[in-house]
């Protein structure tokens, strides 16, 4: 459950800096942008696969 909602904090991050993204100007700024969404989705892989992991 723990888990759960971890991984559902990760996502309104993730889409927070997506919808921040479409309105950066300079590319510094949208490289930030995706290095912080990057970071994310990784941290959301590996808690989808501890998930799986106490699943079974």
């Amino acid at each position: 459950m723990i888990i759960r909602k971890q991984i559902k904090r990760i996502d309104q991050r993730i889409n927070g800096y997506k919808f921040d993204f479409q309105f950066a100007k300079s590319k510094e700024e949208k490289d930030k942008f995706v290095h912080f969404i990057t970071k994310l989705e990784i941290k959301k892989k590996a808690l989808l696969e501890r998930q799986e992991k106490r699943v079974r």
